[in-house]
């Protein structure tokens, strides 16, 4: 059995979009849906219990009110009954195959603890000038992720990404739960609960498997297609680091990425004085990064998480 996990808040018209989508799915294999809300203010709850019908029984919603996306998938983890346990992000698109290509990846492969899957960006018809829509860098700061259609097993380092992952339960048992002091927390984007996990299921010499025709569609807004936007996700992506799966770093490392925040800092004018924007961005995402791993090290700068308050189990209804 699968169970899909979704965490959501505030996102009612979306989550309408992949519970449709996950309803449409062309399989026989027994899933269920768990919806966490995760303080929501919207009708999210109202959305969930119009559409459970439809699912007879195969939707449950989970009210989490601690905020942050770890707290949430980690709700849903406890009252999940499936041995492999999926989550998207809840303003994915959902194709009517991608459960069953996930079954199908699960059945080849049997020994995997993980699978993930294709994560297509669809961006906007028009973008800013400066925006390379064919960097990497930035395809992943806005979660895309594409390693091809077929399905290959990822060496020690390589990470999956939560917008469209999943792990047995048997994993889970081994390595733990998504790290609570990382992930979207509130207004703060941090990130690298996905990666961070990973990293641990390498490290106790479990297989991770990444298959392109699990595949999802990520609807990109316009908001996150700012320098703003991605100056903040490109200095909080670098504190994640630092504080996930870099915490190991010897302290002259701190030197090494201080110096070269320097470099590619002064790099990034140079580009933008010859009037080359997508090198001079590329090159000031870079220098944030090196920037937030740095002040995450020495404790400088504003705190990365927020507080914790929640001891009791999920809501479930």
């Amino acid at each position: 059995m699968f169970s899909i996990i979704i965490p959501t808040r505030n996102r009612g018209p979306s989550l309408r979009v992949i519970l449709d989508g996950l309803l449409a799915q062309r399989t026989d294999i027994a899933h269920e849906i768990i919806v966490v809300d995760n303080g929501s203010s919207d009708d999210t709850r109202r959305i969930v219990h119009s559409i459970a019908p439809r699912a007879q029984g195969g939707i449950r919603y989970v009210f989490e009110p601690t905020p942050g996306a770890s707290m949430a998938r980690n709700a849903g983890i406890r009252t999940a009954r499936g041995e492999i346990i999926a989550f998207l992000d809840d303003d994915v698109v959902v194709p009517p195959g991608w459960l069953e290509a996930l079954r199908a990846a699960y059945r080849a492969f049997p020994d995997a603890w993980g699978i993930g899957g294709r994560i297509v960006l669809q961006l906007p018809e028009r973008l800013p000038p400066w925006f390379d829509p064919e960097s990497e860098t930035l395809r992943g700061y806005l979660s895309g992720l594409d390693r091809g259609e077929g399905v290959i097993r990822l060496e020690h380092g390589a990470a999956l990404w939560s917008a469209n992952f999943s792990m047995t339960r048997h994993a889970f048992s081994r390595v733990g739960v998504f790290d609570v002091t990382l992930g979207r927390m509130g207004s703060l984007l941090l990130s690298g609960e996905d990666t961070e996990l990973c990293h641990r299921v390498h490290k106790a010499g479990g297989a991770l498997y990444y298959c392109g025709q699990a595949v999802v569609t990520h609807p990109v807004p316009d908001a996150r297609l700012t320098k703003q936007w991605l100056r903040n996700r490109a200095y909080w992506g670098g504190r994640t680091g630092r504080r996930g799966w870099m915490h190991e770093e010897p302290p002259v490392a701190q030197l090494v990425r201080l110096a070269m925040a320097g470099v590619v800092g002064a790099r990034a004018l140079w580009f933008y004085g010859t009037g080359n924007s997508r090198r001079g961005m590329k090159c000031e995402l870079a220098a944030r990064a090196h920037l937030g791993h740095v002040q995450e090290a020495l404790g400088w700068g504003p705190p990365t998480r927020v507080e914790q308050t929640g001891t009791e189990p999920p809501a479930v209804t």
